[in-house]
């Protein structure tokens, strides 16, 4: 008996040494009919079910093996391994840590537990277990690879960028690597670096749909929208017909090259493709909002909070406020995305106080003086770099949840104006600072936030601006806090005076102008938000609340919108503003 067990191993070793997974397969179930207890058929017979994706008797088979044989190591990571391809990860963590302790030195076993806690998005973890499996296996190319992308994962993106490097040296043709350093290289800022990666690994791959994605990404990080059109058809429409996420892409792209139609289908066969990403919903978000669809626009908006598209996240313990009245109760709204994102969704907290109780509001650093008279609040405070919220609440809400909860609609987006003015503490010293200056007062802004992912569309160079200067009779100011400003006005050459002020004390500037000039920033927001004349420049694909072709926008009366006709085209935007002003100046 013990020699036909024996024989029937051998066979089946051998078809499975072989490359013979099915055969494997049937020749380990025969010999386990004639010893059902046998550990080593029953590991084997799940090591190769797991390798012809029949998972679940891969489980079955593991699980019995580990119980015959607790003591194994290899069969305790082939038991964890197989319940993380079967999706059961906390199932997996236990084997898997239990195979470490019979095993210090199993790489293998530390680099699955890395990938489990990678899935788990326990990154720290992850990467502690990655540096285990590098340790002792040097030439581990893949494990450098994915110890790369978990650096990546906690934002240390030098270490993220050795790790890779590690694992091309080890393996110059992996183009995994190769596309991950791409993408290291792109966050980094280092968009030519990141071109050449993926144009190495592509002539290793061209049929890499993911591999296109990426790669067009960075395109449209260098400018190249046109090329980066091309590389998304190729990867939806060529490579790969069912992947969301490059359809998604593809919509991106036609958006900023302004084919709108287009744009919107390709994110909706994206949603139909992936309807659980939440980052293809994001996506089709800031198309239907672009498009004036608030409803829509705003509940797919939401979708935003799963991922990382609205930052920064904050899971409370509290529950999150879904709109219902809130008596006796303390309501904290918490602060995200960017300066003017908060200056303009302030105007739906009386609303929102009228529905309840006690209104927490936390604001981004340095806007608390400005906002300290904000109507529908109890209480402001700056938030912390910690994240710590130094009240009790009761519930929570993200800022730009406001507009779903209400039910905002392009109707209704506007309320009362002004709905922010500036504390009274700080009015005497603005107008001092402007004493004397009888000329036609004008702010002008022509960069927003350099770390905003579109800043390089929505900025404008100062020296673009220069046509305005030939109008007479102005007094040009500058309000942006920061070097930058001072130096864009000595390299420009231009009359403008810089005031580098906090932004409360800028604000009380700003309102005692006679008008604002500004790209996409904070200052169009902070204007419009006071009831200020406010001329707006915007890039040809502009943020979503701007809308399309407009002239205007409801969510400010008092301003107005010159776009570019073009891509990159600010001249003929500038030449428009300057005959607007040259009219306005002449009726004063």
């Amino acid at each position: 008996m013990a020699k036909d067990i024996d024989e029937l191993m051998r066979r089946a070793v051998g078809m499975h040494q072989s490359g013979n997974v099915e055969g494997a397969v049937k020749a380990y179930a025969k010999l386990l009919d004639v010893a059902p207890d046998h550990p080593q058929a029953l590991n084997l017979h799940g090591v190769a079910c797991g390798q012809i994706k029949r998972t679940a008797e891969a489980v079955t088979s593991l699980t019995l093996a580990a119980k015959l044989a607790p003591g194994s190591a290899a069969i305790q990571q082939n038991l964890g391994l197989a319940l993380m391809n079967a999706d059961r990860l906390d199932e997996a963590e236990q084997p898997l840590k239990l195979a470490i302790r019979l095993a210090p030195t199993m790489q293998q076993a530390y680099a699955n537990l890395a990938n489990l806690y990678k899935r788990q998005k326990r990154f720290a973890e992850a990467a502690a277990h990655f540096e285990r499996a590098v340790q002792f296996a040097p030439g581990d190319y893949k494990s450098w690879n994915n110890l790369g992308n978990t650096r990546r994962e906690l934002k240390d993106l030098a270490s993220a960028e050795r790790c890779l490097r590690r694992a091309l040296s080890i393996r110059p043709d992996f183009v995994e690597a190769l596309s991950n350093l791409g993408v290291v290289l792109a966050e980094d800022g280092r968009t030519v670096e990141a071109l050449a990666s993926y144009e190495k690994a592509l002539a290793l791959d061209q049929n890499n749909a993911d591999l296109h994605v990426n790669y067009g990404n960075a395109l449209r990080d260098a400018g190249r929208e046109e090329d980066a059109s091309a590389a998304f058809v190729r990867a939806a429409v060529h490579l790969d017909p069912n992947s969301g996420g490059a359809w998604s892409s593809l919509g991106n792209s036609a958006l900023a090259l302004g084919d709108i139609d287009y744009a919107g289908e390709c994110y909706r066969r994206a949603v139909e493709l992936a309807p659980d990403d939440a980052a293809i919903h994001f996506n089709l978000s800031l198309y239907l909002l672009l498009t004036g669809d608030l409803k829509s626009g705003f509940a797919e908006y939401e979708w935003g909070l799963r991922g990382d598209m609205r930052q920064p996240r904050r899971p409370f313990r509290q529950p999150r406020w879904r709109g219902e009245r809130f008596e006796n109760e303390t309501l904290l709204v918490y602060a995200e995305q960017g300066i003017g994102d908060m200056l303009q969704f302030v105007r739906f907290l009386p609303e929102v106080k009228a529905r309840g109780g006690r209104v927490l509001l936390e604001v981004q650093q340095g806007l608390a003086p400005l906002l300290e008279d904000l109507d529908g609040v109890d209480e402001i405070f700056e938030r912390r770099d910690s994240g710590e919220i130094p009240y009790a609440f009761d519930q929570y809400v993200a800022l730009l949840s406001l507009p779903t909860l209400l039910d905002v609609t392009l109707e209704n987006c506007t309320p009362a104006m002004p709905y922010l003015t500036v504390p009274e503490r700080f009015v005497a010293a603005a107008r001092a600072r402007l004493a004397g200056d009888d000329h036609l007062k004008i702010a002008l802004s022509w960069y927003g936030n350099p770390a905003h992912k579109n800043d390089r569309n929505r900025s404008c160079p100062l020296s673009e601006l220069a046509p305005l200067f030939d109008v007479p009779g102005i007094g040009w100011y500058a309000l942006s806090p920061g070097e930058r400003t001072q130096k864009d006005i000595d390299a420009a050459g231009v009359p403008v005076n810089a005031l580098s002020l906090p932004f409360a004390e800028a604000a009380a500037v700003l309102n005692e102008m006679d008008l604002t000039i500004t790209v996409d920033s904070a200052h169009a927001h902070l204007a419009g938000a006071l009831g200020r004349p406010v001329w707006t420049l915007l890039p040809f694909a502009p943020d979503w609340r701007w809308l399309l072709e407009r002239r205007d926008t409801p969510w400010y009366p008092t301003m107005r919108l010159f776009r570019q006709p073009r891509r990159g085209d600010w001249s003929a935007a500038v030449d428009k503003l300057k005959a607007a002003l040259r009219t306005n100046v002449a009726s004063v």
